[in-house]
């Protein structure tokens, strides 16, 4: 799984917690930035966090030569990191892409960005008062159709147009939202 902060910070350490309860359930977890570090990260970061993992993965010298499932990769990202998640969801490698308190800003993204994804989807929010909602909510609504995709949401109102079958709604505590996006 590669990682984009929020704020599209170049620490890599910033959102210890969670990923390593993402890590705690046996996935590779790779976040952009180096620990306690500064700086901008940008997309281009979590593709050569992917290229990383597949490179390791037959590299008859590293450790984990073989032990990678690349047919399974994951991007996620937090609010600017979630904004980095989406410019690269469109690479074929991706098998998952995960939104934290994020959606797209412009129509433009929308228009071009959201008819490129090819695998399944999940947003995470914090509800109405998630200062990322609506953008979450307007991607929501112009997912394509057919699209598997899935929405956690810790506030008092869904994301809005649930109506495909394939998605659902939970209201979890933080840590179970971390839980299930482990596990999902």
């Amino acid at each position: 799984m590669a990682w984009g902060n929020g704020a599209c910070r170049a620490d890599g350490t910033w959102f210890e917690n969670i990923l390593t309860e993402f890590a705690s359930h046996g996935f590779l977890v790779i976040a952009n930035g180096v620990p306690g570090g500064s700086g901008q990260t940008s997309s281009d970061m979590l593709i050569e966090a992917v290229d990383w993992a597949v490179d390791a993965n037959s590299d008859p010298g590293s450790r984990f030569r073989g032990r990678i499932d690349t047919s399974k990769i994951a991007v996620m990202g937090q609010s600017c990191g979630g904004l980095e998640t989406m410019e690269v969801a469109d690479d074929p490698r991706i098998d998952t892409t995960v939104m934290w308190n994020s959606g797209l800003m412009s129509r433009l993204d929308r228009w071009i960005q959201l008819p490129r994804l090819h695998a399944p989807i999940a947003y995470f929010v914090a509800g109405p008062d998630d200062i990322a909602y609506e953008n979450a909510a307007d991607d929501w609504d112009r997912l394509p159709a057919g699209l598997p995709a899935f929405s956690g949401n810790l506030g008092r109102r869904p994301l809005r147009n649930l109506r495909r079958a394939e998605r659902r709604r939970i209201r979890p505590g933080r840590r179970e939202l971390a839980e299930v996006a482990a596990q999902g």
